[in-house]
């Protein structure tokens, strides 16, 4: 992981940021993920600087990091909606769930093999929703 930043320290940081969007009231939906947005255009222009590597993206990869940037602000708007309408615990539990689209993903656009880790973790996901939905 870049900068020291393993995987608990990625969990805390996200549960940081789905509160901070919780806590936007009603109305605001575009001021938290503009302001995210910003920042982390800012962390990678600071990481960028800091290392004094080049940074480009080629050509063809533009495409697929324009769909995965609006996909992650549909995500987050979403999510600022059903805190809205719902309980923030519930919404929590399922935007932490995005990691298996990754999975999926990697599978389907890379060819990446799916382990028995990654089966593991998925089906137990879908075991929370199904508890989470039950009640």
């Amino acid at each position: 992981m870049p900068f020291g930043i393993g995987p608990l320290e990625l969990i805390i940081i996200l549960a940081i940021v789905l509160t901070l969007i919780g806590a936007v009231s009603a109305g605001h939906v575009w001021v938290p993920l503009i302001a995210a947005r910003a920042a982390g255009a800012a962390t990678i222009a600071i990481a960028t600087l800091a290392t004094r590597r080049p940074w480009h993206v080629a050509g063809r990869v533009l495409p697929l990091a324009g769909a995965t940037g609006l996909s992650d602000v549909l995500g987050n708007a979403a999510f600022y909606g059903a805190v809205q309408v719902g309980r923030l615990d519930v919404a929590g539990v399922l935007a932490s769930l995005y990691p298996i689209s990754t999975v999926v993903l990697a599978r389907v656009v890379l060819g990446e093999r799916i382990g028995r880790s990654h089966l593991a973790a998925i089906g137990l996901a879908f075991a929370a929703i199904v508890l989470i939905v039950g009640g």
